[in-house]
């Protein structure tokens, strides 16, 4: 793997970006084993607020390409 990466960089065509993946706890999953959670502050598994945690997040990456799994 390292050659190619290598014959990439010595490539007189670059191409250069970021790339953001991330996995996020689906909320209904959360809410049906709450149990799996109980010593998380109620306010932290709520949707609101994870997801303007979540967005903050991806805004101050910055990354060309986002990936997402739920």
């Amino acid at each position: 793997m390292a050659h190619a990466v290598n014959a990439v960089k010595n490539s007189p065509y670059h191409l250069i970006f970021n790339v953001m993946s991330y996995n996020v706890l689906s909320q209904d999953l959360l809410q049906n084993h709450r149990y799996l959670y109980s010593k998380h502050k109620a306010r932290a598994l709520n949707w609101k607020h994870r997801s303007h945690i979540l967005y903050s997040e991806i805004q101050e990456a910055n990354a060309d390409v986002c990936i997402n799994q739920l």
